[in-house]
């Protein structure tokens, strides 16, 4: 669901150094949380079901809440006690590192370079079994972290926006879609599906997001928090659409 007032969490926010947005960890009895703990019971079966460990999160466009999603998901999963990177791979607008308070001058491109080793570059992120390696260059192999940790989550840029999601993706075993309902317009998603068609790209979902609370029903409500210099119109619909195909699971959050 959308989130409905971010700016309750300002005070906690203010306290732990964690962004407002982190709503599983300041809120976990919200809403919000509860979808984020639905979109991980699914997650953790499809994953399974696949042998999937490093997973990559992109969406059609810009400001579908696609860093928002992958970090919340990553805390509830660390919260399950299982052992999680967070990898910020959007090397257009990093935001990870904003959202958990971390510094951004070491990560991928260090390692990359050989400045630094990968367990030196990787941050504590404060909550427990969750670490963070801020925005770098995209690494050729995850062999590393795969053996380290149960998920490896990577953060990448919208598909349709630049190319670097689908060079990324040839390092993941898998793909998460995220595509913001009543905003996200029917070509723009199934272009995106043709693109992970063409490049061999498996998909392991689609996370149906921006659904508002609204007499303890979901509906749907648009929203755009711009970036990447796109703008897109909003697309009005009262059903799932009909782009989602039936092989993929759609998960609502």
């Amino acid at each position: 669901p959308s989130i409905a007032n971010p700016a309750k969490n300002l005070q906690a926010a203010r306290e732990t150094g964690l962004a407002p947005m982190l709503y599983y960890y300041h809120d976990p009895g919200s809403p919000e949380a509860e979808a984020c703990r639905s979109v991980r019971a699914t997650f953790f079966v499809r994953a399974a079901d696949v042998d999937a460990h490093i997973i990559q999160f992109t969406s059609s466009e810009p400001g579908d809440g696609k860093t928002t999603t992958i970090s919340n998901l990553a805390i509830s999963i660390a919260q399950a006690g299982k052992r999680v990177l967070l990898i910020d791979a959007d090397l257009r607008k990093p935001m990870v590192h904003q959202l958990f308070g971390m510094r951004e001058d070491i990560g991928l491109s260090e390692c990359l370079s050989g400045e630094i080793e990968m367990a030196n570059a990787v941050q504590d992120s404060g909550i427990e079994n969750l670490h963070i390696l801020s925005a770098g260059a995209i690494p050729a192999k995850l062999g590393q972290a795969k053996r380290d940790y149960d998920f490896v989550l990577v953060d990448s840029p919208p598909v349709l926006a630049v190319s670097d999601p689908c060079i990324t993706a040839q390092s993941v075993d898998t793909v998460m879609l995220i595509v913001r309902l009543h905003k996200n317009r029917r070509p723009s998603v199934k272009r995106a599906l043709e693109m992970f068609e063409a490049h061999e790209i498996p998909l392991l979902g689609v996370i149906a997001n921006g659904l508002q609370d609204a007499s303890g029903d979901y509906q749907y409500r648009g929203g755009y928090g711009g970036g990447y210099d796109k703008k897109s119109p909003y697309q009005q619909t009262n059903d799932i659409p009909e782009f989602l195909a039936p092989t993929q699971a759609v998960i609502p959050s």
